[in-house]
């Protein structure tokens, strides 16, 4: 299998495909010497005559589904087998002719591959930018394709590059060796400009393993019940204070402080104590100062 530009520079794959022909007057079997996206080479027992209007049917043993396609004559050569260059006019059924032909590149591609047949393979083939897709992220090495294609590069130097993604792309139409399929770079911007999808699953990841914000939850714990001495200890207490005898309050305090230190109240109700008592002082201290005062003055 090999590659060649025909005189209108449209690529051509020498690939052998069977097809079946249908004019005015007959139907018959034949083969392919090349195709294209705009034409093909056909090498048939029957001679054609320019001009000849054909229906053709063209299989190829990479692909599941055949090329349904009409086509002119444009040029004949004598001599068995005879050979006839044939123009596609439009295809009848199914794919377009140069989606049809991406297709065809992209088998071939993955064969020469398998094969390791790449550089003799495809020749000087140039390839170009397709219809970029409408949604989704590219893969990484898709990008880096169709950043190195842009306005159009050899085929061989793309597939050095990424190969496999070389082929995902030509087999979604997303890249065409036909030149006028071709769209210009700028039609790829926004394709370009979305996350790769590698990127935006690792992003997603992320999100599902950290911690969302902070969420303040108001808790209302219950006291725990004090045990029954601690509480007979606090009783006696209050009935102190409200009998006025505090000495005797601040015994029980003390007392349920030993009993239960980890509990605050005995402290905290003894800590007002001290601090009323000392509050008392003070004032009675302002209370002479003042008493004393008058008394000079006068």
């Amino acid at each position: 299998m090999n590659v060649r530009t025909d005189q209108r520079r449209q690529p051509r794959l020498l690939s052998s495909c069977r097809v079946e022909i249908r004019d005015r007057f007959a139907t018959w079997s034949c083969e392919t010497a090349n195709v294209g996206p705009r034409g093909c080479l056909l090498v048939t027992p029957r001679w054609l005559t320019v001009g000849s209007l054909l229906k053709l049917s063209i299989v190829s043993d990479r692909l599941e589904l055949p090329l349904e396609v009409a086509g002119q004559v444009v040029w004949t050569q004598k001599g068995l087998p005879f050979r006839a260059g044939v123009s596609f006019t439009g295809s009848t059924a199914g794919a377009s002719p140069a989606r049809w032909f991406d297709s065809l590149t992209a088998a071939e591609i993955e064969e020469a591959l398998r094969t390791g047949e790449r550089a003799a393979v495809f020749g000087d083939s140039k390839i170009y930018l397709g219809s970029p897709p409408a949604s989704g992220p590219l893969e990484p090495g898709e990008i880096e394709v169709v950043r190195v294609v842009a306005e159009g590069a050899p085929l061989i130097e793309v597939l050095e590059r990424e190969p496999a993604a070389v082929r995902s792309l030509l087999a979604g139409g997303r890249l065409t060796l036909a030149r006028a399929d071709a769209v210009a770079p700028a039609r790829w911007l926004n394709a370009l400009s979305r996350r790769p999808a590698q990127a935006a699953a690792r992003d997603a990841a992320e999100r599902r393993e950290s911690p969302g914000p902070l969420e303040f939850e108001l808790q209302i714990i219950e006291p725990d019940e004090p045990s029954p001495e601690l509480a007979g200890l606090l009783e006696s207490a209050v009935d102190a204070i409200l009998d006025g005898d505090v000495p005797a309050a601040e015994r029980f305090l003390r007392q349920a402080r030993t009993v239960a230190p980890e509990d605050g109240t005995a402290e905290l109700i003894l800590t007002r104590i001290g601090l009323r008592r000392t509050g008392r002082t003070q004032r009675s201290l302002l209370d002479l100062a003042v008493t004393r005062g008058d008394a000079e003055a006068s």
